[in-house]
């Protein structure tokens, strides 16, 4: 997982092996000004262009995006 903070102040989360967007924080309205990653590297903590500070847990995240969704198998039989 790869983190860039981009210029339009929104710090997205990119899966480095599908090159596909995991999740993103921030908004426009709200642009992230600053991040820090924790030692360990399970959370990351934003300080936004408000004030706020917010610190997110990058396990819980991903760990959202990556469940299992259903799926369904069907049986198809020929008649011949």
């Amino acid at each position: 997982m790869l983190g860039a903070l981009c210029q339009d102040g929104i710090l997205r989360f990119i899966n480095i092996h599908t090159c596909k967007l995991l999740f993103d924080l921030g908004e426009v309205g709200n642009k992230v000004n600053n991040m820090t990653v924790s030692p360990n590297g399970r959370y990351v903590n934003t300080v936004n262009e408000d004030g706020s500070i917010s610190v997110c847990c990058l396990q819980a995240l991903s760990a959202e995006i990556n469940k299992v969704t259903p799926f369904f198998i069907f049986m198809i039989g020929f008649i011949t």
